[in-house]
């Protein structure tokens, strides 16, 4: 079977390919998905008052890196950062429940993103590895961890 069949037969790329593509890209991602965040949540806003904004998108867009290698191979030191980076956003006061609504925002943001090359098993994979990352962030919450 060709490329071209392979293709159509629906394979797809993994979160691997996904995340080079959007590393690879000139689009800013972050700025994407910010904006759609502050959209969809203005309620968030006030959190992000004193921070830079394009710093914060190109941390989202590494953080995307973390995520996938997190999903891929993870590793106890991303597993501790995690924790410690929850703590941060507990001291930041920011409320569980929104990591519902920023979940949300990312898996959109990454259909838009990668366009025809989203598909149902990129889009679980992508969900899994967020699910993971926020149940490692919220041990931050629950347990003070720092570094």
């Amino acid at each position: 079977m060709d490329n071209n069949s392979e293709a159509c037969l629906g394979s797809g790329m993994n979160i691997q390919e996904s995340l080079q593509q959007i590393l690879s890209s000139k689009q800013a991602f972050g700025q994407q998905f910010y904006k759609k965040f502050f959209e969809r949540c203005p309620e968030v806003m006030p959190f992000f008052a004193d921070v830079n904004l394009d710093r914060q998108a190109v941390l989202l867009t590494m953080a995307l890196l973390v995520i996938e290698k997190q999903h891929t191979s993870p590793f106890a030191a991303a597993e501790e950062y995690l924790r410690y980076l929850g703590t941060k956003h507990q001291q930041w006061n920011i409320p569980k429940p929104l990591y519902t609504a920023w979940t949300a925002v990312m898996l959109e943001t990454l259909e838009h993103f990668l366009g025809d090359e989203w598909n149902e098993s990129l889009a679980k994979e992508w969900e899994a590895a967020i699910a993971r990352v926020i149940e490692l962030m919220f041990q931050g919450y629950d347990q003070r961890y720092t570094v």
